[in-house]
């Protein structure tokens, strides 16, 4: 249908839009130059908190409402990852996450996007957080433990919060407390996580007569009758804490927390 709208004010121009988008043919009228041009150079953005999922609990949007949206761009919230650029129909839509990480399930460098939108469209990631969460995994070599950490360490890391991983075999539990106090002004904040394995020449004391050979005596013969990979670990990290103790060292790391 051909559709004249006298008046390019406001309401002429939101009623044109909806026209358009129902595919009718607008020509629009208006006593001011200056209207018209405005009318001819406007962008119709959104921002909206929403998912578009196919079976999102959350203020679902599909790909069809946002084609059938007559918008130029939509700036979407709710999803904390990054999308890059998408399009559904002639519509332009991102996530650009958030801003800055809230937690070690919202690791690396975080972004927002400055949108050039035109005739094309085009986003510029650019990083504002003031610090960002890290996991670092450490593989011990076995010599000195903070050794190992600065090696593996990056550059400018006085900002950002760290989990450090520990991981490889080690004859004795590493000292996670002591470690945190070593490295405590190379990090806004730091996590230290011993996920070492037991040295297999560790358990040579067991059956010593002492105190630390009976007790290794003890978890070596569950070790060599356990059936599963999880069984030795839980018994590995029996044999850990109890050498800590044993050494008056308090071993503060906590195993339940993986996925925290």
């Amino acid at each position: 249908m051909k559709i004249i709208i006298v008046g390019c004010g406001k309401v002429g121009y939101a009623i044109a839009r909806q026209m358009e988008q129902e595919k009718h043919d607008i020509v629009m009228v208006d006593n001011e130059i200056a209207h018209l041009a405005k009318a001819d150079n406007m962008l119709d953005i959104m921002c909206i908190h929403g998912e578009v999922a196919a079976a999102s609990n959350y203020n679902p949007v599909t790909e069809l409402d946002i084609a059938a949206s007559g918008m130029d761009y939509i700036a979407m919230g709710h999803i904390h990852k990054e999308s890059g650029l998408k399009k559904s129909g002639t519509v332009y839509y991102a996530w650009p996450g958030c801003p800055e990480g809230r937690g070690f399930d919202e690791t690396g460098e975080k972004h927002v996007y400055i949108v050039s939108l035109g005739s094309l469209c085009s986003i510029k990631p650019v990083c504002v957080a003031q610090r960002r969460y890290e996991i670092l995994n450490v593989e011990l070599t076995g010599g000195d433990v903070i050794s190992d950490v600065l090696a593996a360490l990056p550059d400018n890391t006085a900002n950002d919060v760290y989990r450090i991983v520990l991981r490889g075999e080690a004859a004795e539990p590493p000292q996670p407390d002591a470690l945190c106090t070593a490295l405590e002004d190379k990090f806004f904040s730091l996590q230290v996580r011993d996920e070492t394995v037991l040295k297999r020449d560790a358990w040579q004391s067991a059956g010593e007569d002492n105190l630390r050979g009976q007790f290794l005596a003890r978890l070596k013969a569950a070790f060599d009758a356990a059936n599963t990979d999880a069984e030795r670990e839980k018994i590995s990290q029996a044999a850990r804490w109890g050498l800590a103790a044993l050494d008056n060292r308090e071993e503060v790391v906590r195993h339940d927390d993986k996925k925290a």
